[in-house]
Order: structure tokens, then C-alpha cells, then sequence
């Protein structure tokens, strides 16, 4: 078991290569921390969400990203917050609470007509985005918003999930790969939102998604991406992150790391 998690955190990228575990330790909590640690960011996004949050917003609003006056219902999310967490059923995530309200935050602030996201197992990362348009958290209505996810039984979950929600007839849950379906369903988009992976690729898999659907985003949409921070998937996305800093695609590209996942942000030119 030692020698199982060394690997896991060395392939993580969270302690150097030739890093070794001893029993000795040094009974003096240590000294510095630094904002790249895995357990600070970890519990940075349980005890400062809503700071975290209305920063990310200032910031979002001072490079011009959204309106000065842009802001999101906070009592409107705690209730969705609620709703979700007595009614889902969700085996398991990788969501912080910080990452909960950011996403559900932007979109929001972006109010979406149509939606993308692939890669929503059992619907816990979709709802966040998802619920500004529907359930406690509604505050506009949008037009449609498919949610896509290649595992039958976790559509299937999804699909539960949502069906406690109210004013969700406009949520569409597909069993498919999202790139077969793509020309059936990808035009005028507004909102992609990618937290895909396969075999093959790992997370790389959301380069191809982004290949893919970019011709099918209307001018300004907004394209997010999750697990951008996390050292090991972040060198998965490193043909992502190649992608989204071109200017000729891109208009602005922006990383939040809240947690020890992170999002990145990026405005189709």
C-alpha cells in the first residue's frame, strides 16, 4: 500500500520522483505551504468558497470578460445546494464545494441558451451549470442544454438525478460518445463544458472534443474545462492548453485554480 500511494503521488506530480517514505517524521508542523500544495488548495475550497468565488468574478469583470454589474443569487444557489445534496444520488466526485458555486456562478452570469457538457456521469458536475436555469437555482430560462456521458448507467443515474428537479424539461441526457454525436447536436452552441477522458488519450480526449466542436460555438461562447490544475491531468491537456492559447481561436483564456482541480475559462473568438 506504501509503495501503491508513493507511485500515485509521484505520477501526480505532488512530491519529487525519488522521493522515499520513512516512519520518521518531524513532530513540528512545517513551516511553509505553498498555493501549489494539494492539501491547502484541497481545504482553501471548503473554507473560503464564497470569497474565492466573488474574486473570481472581480477579476472576470476588471479583464472585461462579463458585466460590470454582473452578479449571481447567492440565496438562490444555497438553495439549489440543498436541493441537490438531500435528492442526488452521486457515488462519488471530485467537486469542491468552491468548484459547486463557481460553475453554477458562471453560468449565471453568462446565461446560456444552449449548453454542452460531456463527460457528466451521473449528472453532479452538470448540475452546477445546469442549475441556474432550473430547480432552486433558476434565474433565466434557457433554450436547451444536453448533457452527454458515454456510460448508459450513469445516464441512467443522471437522468434520476434530474427528474427531482423542477423546470428541467429543457435538460436532455444522451448516452453516446460526445464525438459521434456532435454534427447531430453541436451547432450554436454557447456553453461548452468538457470534463471528458477515455483510455486512449486521459484527459487528452478533450482537445479532440475541442477540435471537434469549435466550428459548431458561436462567437463569444465560453468553453470550460475541468481538472486544468491537477499536475497529472494537466500534462494530459497540454495539447488543451495549446488550443485555447491561440489567438486566432481564442479570444482570452483563463485558469482558475480554486482546488486542488481547477477550471480553465476560455471565450471563442
Amino acid at each position: 500500500m506504501v509503495a501503491k500511494t508513493l507511485s500515485f503521488l509521484r505520477d501526480g506530480g505532488l512530491i519529487d520522483p525519488h522521493a522515499v517514505f520513512t516512519y520518521q517524521h518531524d513532530p513540528k508542523p512545517r513551516k511553509t505551504v505553498t498555493n501549489s500544495d494539494y492539501d491547502f488548495l484541497h481545504f482553501l475550497g471548503r473554507v473560503a468558497e464564497e470569497e474565492l468565488v466573488d474574486s473570481a468574478l472581480a477579476w472576470l469583470k476588471g479583464r472585461g470578460l462579463v458585466a460590470p454589474e454582473a452578479s449571481y443569487d447567492k440565496e438562490r444557489f444555497r438553495r439549489l445546494r440543498y436541493q441537490v445534496k438531500t435528492s442526488f444520488i452521486v457515488p462519488g466526485t471530485s467537486l469542491s464545494p468552491v468548484m459547486e458555486r463557481l460553475l453554477y456562478a458562471l453560468s449565471a452570469v453568462k446565461r446560456p441558451q444552449k449548453m454542452i457538457a460531456i463527460g457528466i456521469f451521473c449528472g453532479y458536475t452538470l448540475v452546477w451549470s445546469a442549475g441556474s436555469s432550473c430547480g432552486k437555482g433558476k434565474v433565466y430560462a434557457a433554450d436547451a442544454i444536453l448533457g452527454i456521458d458515454i456510460a448508459q448507467e450513469a445516464v441512467e443515474l443522471a437522468r434520476r438525478n434530474f427528474s427531482t428537479l423542477e423546470s428541467a424539461g429543457h435538460i436532455q441526457l444522451l448516452a453516446e460518445d460526445g464525438l459521434a454525436v456532435a454534427d447531430r447536436i453541436g451547432h450554436d452552441c454557447d456553453y461548452l463544458y468538457l470534463d471528458a477522458d477515455n483510455e486512449q488519450l486521459g484527459k487528452g480526449l478533450c482537445a479532440e472534443l475541442l477540435r471537434t466542436y469549435y466550428p459548431m460555438l458561436k462567437k463569444g461562447a465560453w468553453v470550460l474545462a475541468h481538472d486544468t490544475t491537477y499536475p497529472k491531468l494537466r500534462k494530459q491537456l497540454a495539447e488543451y492548453f495549446e488550443l485555447v492559447s491561440n489567438d486566432d481561436l481564442f479570444s482570452a483564456t483563463c485558469s482558475f485554480p480554486i482546488d486542488a482541480y481547477g477550471l480553465e475559462l476560455s471565450v471563442k473568438r
